[in-house]
């Protein structure tokens, strides 16, 4: 299933925050439910996002179990953009971290479980950058 590209208005918006202790690190992490036009819509992040009731904004993401679960965002109204994953190149350094760390422990098996985690950054990579340059184009 591939992004897709909704343009529409803001309205029905509630917002959440969930905080939640990992390590001795706490995160938070926003989540916002509205709709875009008149499609039911959610956005996740863990930085704040500027949107309201009102404004116009362009998304990508996926539409799952009839819910439009946004990748990456541009609020028109106010011109600020934001996206759900890390920074596409974050991601594509520590998928090649991963894999040369499986590739060079294969040979004592455990080297498959970094190996996957390697290719597993590597596609979230693809997808961040996918949703951003879909976003770009818009």
């Amino acid at each position: 299933m591939s992004f897709i590209v909704k343009k529409g208005t803001v309205s029905h918006i509630s917002e959440g925050t969930t905080s939640y202790a990992s390590n001795g690190n706490q995160k938070t992490e926003h989540t916002w439910a509205f709709r875009v036009g008149s499609t039911a819509a959610q956005y996740r992040s863990a930085n704040h996002c500027s949107i309201a009731e009102g404004d116009s904004i362009t998304a990508v993401g996926k539409i799952k179990k009839g819910l439009f679960k946004i990748s990456a965002l541009r609020n028109e109204t106010t011109g600020a953009t934001d996206r759900r994953e890390s920074p596409p190149w974050l991601m594509i350094l520590l998928g090649i971290s991963f894999i040369t760390v499986g590739v060079l422990t294969l040979v004592f098996i455990i080297g498959i479980v970094p190996l996957v985690l390697g290719i597993v950054s590597l596609y979230y990579a693809y997808l961040s950058y996918e949703a951003t340059a879909l976003l770009n184009k818009s």
